[in-house]
């Protein structure tokens, strides 16, 4: 459907440039999440807005509220901050030369190492969507098994509004979550409060997640990895099968033992 910028809804007819900010490029997603997940009912009682790729400043209203319900608190400080030309600055007595306060600077620092640990699953992510891509092609189609409801939401989906289909979707998915960990990272040496910080922290987690359903989805439908959704309820109870033996006697004596550990398994 390119280009379609309405969609009805029972009898109502919702233009696409009136929910979401900027409808450029992005205006069939919005329709297809309209006409897949929204009631009429639902969009004429309450303020219906979508943010489709939302940068951590959309958001920013919905991640301080989470982040006000459980503040930060800063036990193991450092206080001496070196980030620009004008430091090192003791933080512990005053503010900055530059004005940056001990909290801030303890935010900074934990959206810096939130941003560390975001950027070893993206990477691992965007290996393992680049070596399935050379092998079946942008145009393979992704599906998160046969049981899944879409009403089940991924994390894909809430942050980007788009249902991926293909490995084309899924690399469009990673470069959004790219674009946003570069943006993070500049943010974390920028003269923002603890609160705005610890904010931007939350959105490095929720980028984090969307970057593990990209790997998710590309191990079931690329390499064979098991998927709960394509059993039915009733197997689950003794699922999955028991595949591997376990245990010192099942170890052959005078032979060498290879253990592999970690997640990449590329």
């Amino acid at each position: 459907m390119p280009g379609k910028k309405s969609v009805r809804l029972g009898g109502t007819v919702i233009d696409v440039d009136d929910i979401v900010r900027d409808s450029r490029g992005v205006a069939d997603i919005v329709a297809d999440a309209l006409e897949a997940d929204f009631q009429e009912a639902r969009y004429r009682n309450f303020e219906q807005r979508l943010f489709p790729f939302a940068d951590a400043a959309d958001i920013a209203e919905w991640d301080g509220y989470l982040v006000g319900q459980y503040m930060p608190l800063y036990l193991n400080y450092e206080a001496s901050c070196a980030d620009c030309p004008l430091g090192p600055c003791d933080l512990r007595l005053s503010v900055g030369r530059c004005g940056l306060g001990a909290d801030a600077y303890q935010a900074r620092l934990s959206l810096r190492r939130a941003c560390r640990g975001t950027l070893g699953q993206v990477a691992d992510s965007r290996e393992l969507l680049n070596q399935a891509m050379k092998v079946y092609g942008e145009e393979m189609q992704v599906t998160w098994g046969k049981n899944h409801d879409r009403s089940d939401t991924n994390h894909i989906s809430l942050m980007t509004g788009m249902w991926p289909r293909s490995l084309r979707e899924l690399g469009r998915a990673m470069s959004y979550v790219e674009e946003q960990l570069a943006k993070l990272l500049v943010a974390s040496y920028a003269g923002l409060d603890a609160l705005e910080l610890e904010r931007m922290t939350l959105h490095a987690g929720s980028i984090l997640l969307t970057a593990m359903d990209v790997s998710e989805l590309v191990k079931m439908n690329c390499f064979g990895f098991s998927n709960a959704s394509d059993h039915e309820l009733t197997e689950m109870i003794n699922w999955p099968p028991v595949s591997v033996l376990g245990g010192l006697g099942n170890v052959e004596a005078g032979k060498p033992v290879l253990t592999f550990m970690g997640d990449n398994f590329l």
